[in-house]
């Protein structure tokens, strides 16, 4: 795909998403800001094959076999590479797609990159800190911002909240 092509093609892209591009700032398609989270062999040591190939090598999960496609358990979600505080559960909605779908990020965590591997551009999601590939944002999602982030699952880690835990557990006499 060249350049000229990529162009035109982002002229399709709806004003809700080119304001996230536009929002965002130039990114490198690499890394989103120079934070050094760790070495590529350590991250190969640390994460799994899956959360390496979608974290690093930009790798596409198959759909409905992540553990958090239909998990709304409270909480948060965080970036499996850097543990950066990403999405809130509340903003977790269902939308049947096979993986993720959130409405809205936390604020300044989320990267956007123009996309084109695919023949279709597309809007990439990347952690601000670490410039780990999370999935990409589209613009059919619920009101009011009407975002649909479509997240891999291998690309996040989820921490309940410590209060719904505890909330849990005295409902259900674990403590």
């Amino acid at each position: 795909m060249n350049l000229l092509h990529i162009i035109k093609q982002s002229e399709k892209l709806s004003p809700t998403i080119q304001s996230l591009l536009n929002s965002s700032g130039p990114s490198s398609p690499q890394r989103s800001t120079n934070v050094s989270v760790c070495s590529r062999e350590s991250m190969k040591d640390r994460l799994t094959d899956l959360q390496y190939k979608v974290t690093q090598e930009k790798y596409t999960e198959k759909p409905f076999s992540g553990p958090y496609v239909n998990d709304f358990t409270p909480g948060v979600y965080h970036c499996v590479v850097c543990e950066t505080e990403l999405f809130g559960s509340n903003s977790k909605f269902a939308c049947n797609a096979g993986w993720p779908a959130f409405s809205e990020p936390m604020k300044d965590r989320i990267a956007y990159n123009l996309d084109p591997s695919t023949g279709e551009l597309r809007v990439e999601v990347a952690c601000k800190r670490c410039g780990a590939h999370l999935g990409h944002v589209f613009d059919d999602g619920p009101k009011p911002a009407g975002l649909r982030y479509c997240i891999n699952s291998a690309a996040l880690v989820h921490q309940s909240s410590r209060n719904d835990c505890q909330d849990s557990c005295v409902l259900n006499d674990t403590c």
